[in-house]
């Protein structure tokens, strides 16, 4: 299970504990700058709305922010969902990071 003095250290979470689902997800910066980074890469519930609108809204193959922003902020805890979203998309997140930083 989770260690609460050192929770991004942990041994073991079990697919079928449903209690431990908030920690099977939850990714956590270490330093100041990966804060920030993270913030840049996260979005919140609501910010996808325009995923929904449209002729084909909804369609699983739409263009959604979870293909440039792959982690969701919950309260103060940041979630990565779908490892393999951020590295496929990489070169176009790294873009729009960068672009940003340049803001």
């Amino acid at each position: 299970m989770l260690d609460e003095d050192s929770p991004e250290h942990f041994t073991l979470i079990a697919l079928d504990c449903i209690v431990g689902y908030p920690k099977l997800f939850w990714v956590i910066p270490t330093t100041e700058k990966e804060e920030k980074i993270f913030e840049l890469l996260s979005h919140k519930f609501g910010d996808n709305k325009s995923f929904n609108e449209g002729k084909f809204g909804g369609f699983p193959m739409g263009d959604s922010l979870i293909h440039s922003k792959p982690l969701v902020k919950i309260s103060d805890k940041y979630f990565c969902f779908s490892v393999n979203l951020p590295f496929r998309n990489i070169f176009s997140i790294t873009a729009q990071l960068l672009l940003s930083l340049c803001d």
